[in-house]
């Protein structure tokens, strides 16, 4: 979805201003980091 004015700069769902990771896509449960070793938290 995309909201005027409102920068999710990659693409995951969550927004700029409240994702933790910014430029790297991840789910909202993860604030929008990515859980890149799969042990269920971010990064």
């Amino acid at each position: 979805m995309k909201l005027r004015g409102v920068r999710d700069t990659d693409k995951d769902g969550v927004i700029d201003s409240e994702d933790l990771c910014p430029n790297d896509f991840g789910p909202g449960s993860m604030r929008g980091c990515p859980d890149n070793d799969g042990d269920g938290t971010p990064r």
